[in-house]
């Protein structure tokens, strides 16, 4: 939601096709291959080939975002709000290098506790500095206001803990298979594939079980099987 926001405020509204497309292919410079193709270029060669190999693809991209995609401008361009930028990063680096610091050194150590506050003051202050862009009928990083509604408030809190659980088993798991069972990269992305496969095979049927039982039940049920799955790895 942080980066939408962002690529939102940074480019004018009739400018997003095209400036859109422009971020996409720059944020997939920083994205590695599939799991099966990153593992066998982990076992047979250079590392940062990964990345490198995203290259080609990203400028053929770009060169088609800008062929195609029609430019237009609009009536009234929308202010960076460069505060805002600040302190979400700054809130970002504390909170981040806090839980580093706590998982090296231990969740008491001054170092962690204190970025871990640092960040949580800041984004305090993000948000009275948002609430009070937004009465001020200025462009805000984040519409706070937003969370008034009950449903988006909740669909971003439940939204945030499902993509916490699921990268964080992304992160284990290689982790575990590598280190633990003594697996090769590629391996590795081949057992990683049951992931993918989950994935698709939840989100093709959600929207028709939505629409019999209702959005609630629908994400109730989700969160229980991923909370289920969840426990059944860690044993």
């Amino acid at each position: 939601m942080m980066a939408l926001a962002t690529v939102t405020v940074l480019f004018d509204e009739a400018e997003r096709p095209r400036a859109i497309g422009v971020w996409s292919i720059a944020n997939f410079l920083g994205l590695p291959l599939g799991p099966i193709i990153g593992g066998w270029m982990l076992s047979h060669v250079w590392w940062g080939w990964i990345f490198l190999m995203n290259v080609p693809v990203a400028l053929v991209g770009l060169g088609a975002v800008v062929a195609l995609v029609p430019e237009t401008r609009a009536a009234n361009r929308l202010r960076v709000d460069g505060l805002g930028l600040a302190l979400a990063s700054l809130e970002l680096v504390g909170l981040m290098y806090g839980a580093i610091q706590a998982g090296d050194r231990g969740w008491w150590q001054w170092t962690a506790l204190g970025s871990i506050v640092v960040g949580l003051g800041t984004l305090a202050i993000f948000g009275l500095c948002e609430r009070h862009l937004g009465w001020r009928g200025r462009q805000p990083l984040v519409d706070v206001g937003l969370f008034r509604s009950r449903g988006f408030a909740w669909g971003s809190v439940l939204t945030g803990f499902g993509m916490m659980g699921l990268f964080g088993v992304m992160f284990a798991l290689p982790q575990y298979y590598q280190a633990i069972q003594a697996m090769t990269p590629e391996m590795t992305g081949f057992r990683l594939l049951s992931l993918v496969a989950g994935l698709i095979m939840g989100a093709g049927p959600a929207d028709r079980i939505a629409r019999r039982v209702g959005p609630k039940w629908t994400v109730a049920i989700g969160l229980a099987i991923v909370g289920l799955g969840c426990w059944w790895g860690s044993v």
